[in-house]
């Protein structure tokens, strides 16, 4: 494990390892393309907690030929943070392959406003993008 600076750790075959906090969610982004954002994001400076990833993401979609699965289970997030979650997203529908890329947005099966923010993103984007509930 490496630590490149207070919020973000390197693990092995994990490309990114961010820990949930109270107003960021957990982040995972493994080597083999799994993308999992988990818990609430309201980040005092969304560019600052999002801008990393967007950018491994750059990466990964240079040098790798398989896909980005990508998972997304928040209970909350602000205007800011939709704006970078519909940024990740449409990255993977302006990619090279972007029939190889999947958004799964899971929600808790009574959070009608997160289901409601997944399909509005889903209706602007044309990749594979189911909603679930939990």
């Amino acid at each position: 494990m490496r630590r490149v600076s207070d919020t973000f750790v390197i693990v092995a075959n994990t490309l990114i390892d961010i820990p949930g906090a109270i107003d960021t969610p957990q982040v995972r982004f493994s080597d083999d393309g799994y993308l999992e954002l988990n818990g609430r994001s309201l980040p005092e400076n969304a560019f600052e907690f999002y801008h990393p990833i967007i950018e491994s993401m750059r990466s990964y979609l240079e040098t790798q030929p398989n896909g980005i699965q990508m998972r997304v289970q928040l209970d909350y997030f602000n205007s800011s943070s939709g704006r970078y979650l519909f940024e990740m997203i449409h990255l993977l529908e302006s990619s090279t392959h972007p029939h190889h890329h999947t958004v799964r947005w899971v929600v808790d099966g009574e959070d009608e406003l997160m289901e409601e923010r997944g399909r509005e993103i889903q209706s602007l984007v044309n990749i594979s993008f189911t909603i679930e509930k939990s």
